[in-house]
């Protein structure tokens, strides 16, 4: 089986689907492919994934989709902000804080910054990187606040994560596959690992 995912899915996710799926298919090959969302989605419709995992809605209509879950986007703090200790965090509070975010070409970057636009609130961007790691590490270190996948926060000890008050940021995991495309037995079977995949 051939898996796409983008980066800020792959490491969180995949470990713990794999060792689900091996439980039951111990001889089953899964190979990994990390790639950006334009990327998995193309190399999905060409057939050189089975299936792919992305965190917007497929621009591509030769594949299908199907939601997985929703995940939270948590505020990443350094430990010693003056939000650390607040009970109840909301946009306006981190309006004019310097944010270090993925780049544009990661589909995260630009969801945090819609999100933040739609509520009025223009981030000010102090640093940008391709790595949810790097930017764990740069906001540890007190470069700027962001806002992290649950899925990222959940192993992370060097910030402080905090929940924002209504509206919560939040974005959709999904698997999509091509609509045409012959499925094994096999990958029948990962497909509906995946779609349980929020229980995990």
């Amino acid at each position: 089986i051939t898996v796409g995912a983008i980066p800020t899915i792959a490491p969180y996710l995949m470990p713990a689907l794999i060792k689900r799926f091996a439980k039951t298919y111990p001889e089953s090959v899964i190979s990994i492919h990390e790639d950006l969302t334009a990327e998995t989605e193309r190399r999905c419709a060409v057939g050189e994934i089975d299936i792919g995992i992305i965190a917007t809605p497929p621009a591509n209509s030769a594949l299908r989709s199907q939601e997985l879950f929703t995940e939270e986007m948590l505020l990443a703090l350094p430990a010693n902000h003056r939000l650390a200790n607040k009970k109840r965090i909301g946009l306006e509070d981190v309006a004019g804080e310097p944010f270090v975010l993925m780049n544009e070409l990661h589909c995260l970057g630009e969801q945090v910054v819609g999100f933040c636009h739609k509520q009025g609130c223009l981030p000010v961007v102090r640093c940008v990187g391709v790595q949810l790691l790097t930017i764990q590490q740069l906001v540890a270190l007190g470069r700027g606040v962001s806002l992290i996948p649950a899925m990222a926060a959940q192993s992370d000890k060097r910030c402080v994560y905090r929940s924002l008050t209504t509206p919560i940021p939040q974005r959709t995991i999904r698997m999509i596959w091509h609509k045409d495309r012959y499925q094994s037995q096999l990958v029948r079977a990962f497909l509906k690992v995946l779609a349980g995949c929020g229980k995990l």
